[in-house]
């Protein structure tokens, strides 16, 4: 089987090669992610986020890792989103209801009262999930690379790699430090990222985008290092409704057992 797999793909890289320009299509890749949000997909999502520095003993580190499946629509998403132990098990479960603007959370399948706090300071926990800024840092990426044909979880599909630019780092990262001087010039000559997205061979249908991010707190000196998969399949998805209620809280407390009022 994975002969005949290395065959086909490497015939179809032969008839890429053959092909129009491998170029990548900035237009295309941001269409695709827009088409996708527009007519609303299921997903499934991992997170790793790694820390180290700043206060964290020299050697050590401390990780985030979660996981979540739901649907997206309309700059909009609905989820259950699940932060796991160190065995890989959930530890805490969660419903999240995102936009733009604010994130909503609430322990899962009950009817506790939402929490609320904004979105932009939480990003870093679902960057990829963020369709509208996925799109943006596209269509701004400061460098792009891509459209060759390989071959994911998802099926065969073209590749584009993008480095998102300046801005569009820092909201990924949930670096909220724009206008503050030496604070954002410090954290920018830290961070990088970088953005792969793939596209089905028919249709440009979007499969899959990886969201990889560094950067250092400029404040604390703490390295964070975050790894994002958001796989897409095609769903009915109805359009989501955001909380009518919500206790605003700290974004810390958005996942606190006992929230404090923001």
């Amino acid at each position: 089987m994975k002969r005949v797999r290395a065959a086909l793909l490497a015939a179809l890289l032969l008839v890429a090669a053959c092909g129009s320009s491998q170029s990548s299509d900035l237009k295309t890749v941001a269409d695709a992610v827009a088409a996708a949000d527009s007519q609303g997909m299921g997903f499934n999502v991992t997170l790793t986020i790694l820390f180290t520095g700043g206060t964290i003993p020299k050697g050590r580190a401390e990780q985030v890792k979660a996981q979540g499946t739901g649907v997206a629509r309309d700059a909009r998403a609905a989820l259950r989103y699940d932060f796991l132990g160190s065995d890989g098990k959930p530890s805490s479960r969660w419903d999240l209801v995102l936009d733009d603007s604010d994130l909503y959370s609430r322990p899962y399948s009950t009817s506790q009262p939402w929490r609320t706090a904004p979105t932009a300071s939480v990003t870093a926990l679902f960057p990829g999930l963020r369709l509208n800024l996925i799109r943006d840092s596209i269509l701004l990426a400061s460098k792009e690379s891509g459209g060759g044909i390989t071959h994911v979880n998802e099926g065969f599909a073209h590749q584009y790699t993008l480095t998102p630019a300046a801005d569009q780092l820092e909201q990924l990262q949930a670096m909220n430090l724009q206008g503050q001087g030496p604070l954002e010039t410090a954290f920018l000559k830290t961070a990088t990222g970088s953005i792969d997205v793939y596209l089905g061979l028919s249709g440009n249908q979007l499969l899959r985008i990886d969201v990889h991010l560094n950067g250092t707190d400029p404040q604390t000196g703490t390295v964070q290092k975050d790894d994002f998969t958001i796989s897409f399949r095609s769903a009915k998805v109805k359009p989501i409704p955001v909380p009518s209620t919500a206790t605003n809280v700290l974004p810390s407390d958005l996942f606190a057992k006992t929230p404090s009022t923001g």
